[in-house]
C-alpha cells in the first residue's frame, strides 16, 4: 500500500538523506526543528524575556532580560516557575513548557 507523501517531505528526506551520508553527525533541521534546537540551547522563554533553565522538573529563571514583560513583572534569578496559566507544567521538558506558553498566549 503506497502512503501518499508530501514534495516538502520529499526534499527534507532527501536532504537530510544526503547530508547524513557524508558525515554521521550531520542532519538537515527544517524550520520548526531548527526553532526547536534554539530553545533547547539559548534556553529562552519566548515573547516573555527571560532565559531560562530546566531543574528537578520545573522551570528555573536564569534571568529576566531588561525591559521585558518577565522583567515587569517582577521575575528574579532562581525563581521557580511551576505553572503556566493556571496548569503545572511539573514533569514536562522545556520544550513542552515552551509550547504551552506560546498556546497560551494565542
Amino acid at each position: 500500500m503506497w502512503k501518499k507523501v508530501s514534495d516538502q517531505a520529499l526534499i527534507e528526506a532527501a536532504i537530510n538523506g544526503m547530508l547524513t551520508s557524508l558525515d554521521p553527525h550531520s542532519s538537515y533541521m527544517n524550520p520548526k526543528s531548527f526553532e526547536e534546537m534554539q530553545v533547547q540551547t539559548s534556553g529562552e522563554f519566548g515573547g516573555l524575556g527571560l532565559e531560562v533553565s530546566q531543574e528537578q522538573g520545573v522551570i528555573k529563571v536564569v534571568s529576566p532580560i531588561d525591559d521585558t514583560p518577565a522583567s515587569k513583572a517582577g521575575l528574579k534569578p532562581n525563581d521557580l516557575i511551576t505553572h503556566i496559566n493556571g496548569e503545572a507544567i511539573v514533569g514536562l521538558t522545556l520544550q513542552e513548557s515552551v509550547e504551552k506558553n506560546a498556546r497560551a498566549g494565542q
